[in-house]
């Protein structure tokens, strides 16, 4: 077990939520999607991004990251009470299992958020996939296609709500601001050698980035303060060639009678899924979860 303390600072808010808005292609221009810190909740992409530095200590600390490669298989994060600029988080990290995959190992690793005065703000839970470099490389996703400005939600012909969908331009250039901002300096994502040697075809993009724009989707349509829960598993990677990749986010109301609830998606250029999640929100103007 690691622990931690944070500050979350005005201008770490900011710089963070300048990033995913100059990636959005949507310009969806919703309560939560852009402008200052101003005591705004901060970004879910960052909460998750300062969990993984913790996570990372961890598994440093305890030998699991010994010679295998990363790569991040899963992220939940569960938002108790949103987390504000000016505010000190205090983490406190563990392994809560590992088991082997193949070659390699797939630990899970929970990382918990409380305020100064022992309130929990957040829980992150987070599945890493350690191996060893694959035999052959992954193959290369074919060209990125234009993605057109997203539809708002709207009634379909049969009645039922359409998807709402953002737009997201993951260029080699977003991928190096984003390991500034988050602390991810995972060279996979910046070296084509790097990423080739570690079994890929070309540098792939980090998982909470994705998980990042996907927030920033929810946040454009309901504010941040609305998302309670956010989950994503990563089906495969998302390759960024030097000419970028165009990825579009969408969200569906959940099946039944869960009026909160929405299931996510992420496609690439070719309109191959390659995450896929679900998402809570809290009721408009209700508390928040406890």
């Amino acid at each position: 077990m690691v622990t931690g303390r944070h500050p979350v600072t005005g201008p770490d808010v900011v710089r963070f939520r300048s990033l995913l808005a100059g990636a959005d292609r949507s310009l969806l221009g919703g309560p939560g999607a852009t402008g200052g810190a101003g005591g705004a909740p901060s970004p879910l992409g960052l909460l998750a991004a300062l969990a993984l530095r913790v996570s990372d200590r961890l598994l440093s600390a305890t030998g699991l990251r010994d010679g295998v490669v990363p790569i991040h298989g899963a992220q939940r994060l569960r938002v108790l009470r949103p987390v504000l600029a000016g505010d000190v988080l205090l983490s406190t990290a563990s392994v809560a299992s590992v088991k082997p995959l193949g070659a390699g190992i797939a630990t899970e690793v929970v990382v918990g958020f409380t305020a100064e005065t022992g309130d929990v703000l957040a829980e992150s839970t987070a599945l890493l996939v350690h191996g060893p470099p694959p035999t052959g490389p992954t193959p290369a996703a074919g060209p990125a296609r234009p993605a057109g400005p997203p539809a708002a939600r709207a009634e379909s012909a049969a009645g039922e709500e359409a998807p709402r969908t953002s737009s997201f331009a993951v260029t080699r250039a977003l991928l190096r601001e984003y390991a500034e901002v988050s602390g991810d300096h995972n060279p996979i994502h910046q070296s084509e050698s790097a990423a080739r040697a570690a079994g890929f075809s070309d540098v792939i993009a980090h998982g909470l980035l994705t998980f990042a724009l996907a927030g920033h989707h929810l946040a454009g349509f309901a504010g941040e303060d609305r998302v309670s829960e956010l989950r994503l598993r990563f089906a495969r990677p998302l390759v960024v060639r030097p000419g970028g990749a165009v990825v579009s986010v969408t969200d569906n109301p959940v099946p039944g009678h869960d009026p909160d609830g929405l299931v996510l998606r992420a496609v690439d250029g070719d309109g191959t899924t390659f995450a896929t999640g679900r998402a809570v929100l809290r009721l408009r103007h209700g508390p928040y979860n406890t």
